[in-house]
């Protein structure tokens, strides 16, 4: 979409951009004060919205990683379109759309300008396809990684994932007359509100991690030994007694008889189902991978 098409903006698309820019940097600013874990979360999360998997795929993902999470990092050595093929949405793409996602890949662009890069991408795909899941798919991940590359926010976990009867009418009006604004106030009203739903996601997550450090400092004779190893289980999303010991300097006892307390208190859950090498995560995390 050319630049003056932006400056020729109506004011109603304008205005709906202008708060999905606010709303992505709230975002970022969220995951940021969480850290690590609450990001890996939240690329978990995308790669659930992507795949539309079930709980045992949450456990999957959070142990073993995803193709469309790999696939989504905004990596400038591999194309756009070849991200998407990794992430197995090859037929997504229809062929005459693939040079202009290139075009829009390599434009060297910084925060808001990669809003508009990102709505573009998307906007190319389900205008261009006839309207499936896949084609959805496809126009989300490659929104996702046109935000995270031009440093809106740090990784690519937000996106539109569904369009609603607004979006998919301006989709037709952009396939047919190339009008683009109605895309742009339908698709950043989308992501509004996606960017919103997730930070309150995170805000949850931050306050039930307080609760529980409260709660487990209020015990007089482990309360101190398990608030270390709580502020571990939500600093990372995956926890193991071998890793946390290490990092904490205690005992792998000390620490297997801690997380069994907070496991039973519905802190942590075990993701593996083994009784060997276990891994746990934080239930609060867990609610927010699964966040719709």
């Amino acid at each position: 979409m050319p630049t003056e098409q932006h400056v020729g903006m109506p004011d109603v698309a304008l205005r709906t951009f202008e708060t999905a820019v606010q709303n992505a940097t709230r975002l970022d600013a969220a995951v940021r004060t969480l850290g690590g874990a609450a990001r890996h979360a939240l690329l978990v999360r995308h790669a659930l919205l992507a795949t539309s998997a079930d709980l045992g795929a949450v456990r999957a993902l959070i142990l073993g990683g995803t193709a469309a999470v790999v696939a989504s990092r905004p990596d400038d050595t591999i194309s756009l379109t070849g991200r998407l093929a990794a992430a197995g949405l090859a037929g997504a793409v229809p062929p005459r759309v693939g040079e202009a996602l290139e075009a829009i890949w390599l434009r060297d662009v910084r925060h808001t300008a990669s809003l508009l890069n990102a709505a573009e991408a998307a906007g190319h795909i389900v205008a261009a396809a006839p309207a499936s899941s896949d084609s959805q798919r496809a126009a989300a991940l490659a929104g996702a990684m046109c935000l995270a590359k031009g440093g809106l926010v740090a990784a690519p976990f937000l996106t539109v994932w569904q369009l609603d009867a607004a979006a998919r009418s301006a989709a037709v009006q952009v396939d047919r007359s190339q009008a683009w604004s109605e895309w742009v106030r339908a698709w950043c009203s989308l992501l509004a509100r996606e960017a919103t739903n997730a930070t309150h996601a995170l805000r949850t997550a931050e306050e039930q991690f307080a609760a529980e450090r409260a709660m487990a400092r209020s015990s007089p004779r482990t309360g101190g030994t398990d608030d270390l190893v709580l502020a571990w289980l939500h600093a990372t999303l995956t926890f193991t007694i071998r890793d946390a010991s290490a990092a904490l300097g205690l005992s792998t006892p000390t620490v297997g008889t801690s997380i069994a307390r907070l496991e039973k208190a519905g802190f942590a859950e075990e993701l593996t189902g083994q009784a060997r090498d276990r891994v746990w995560t934080s239930t609060a995390l867990l609610k927010l991978v699964q966040t719709r």
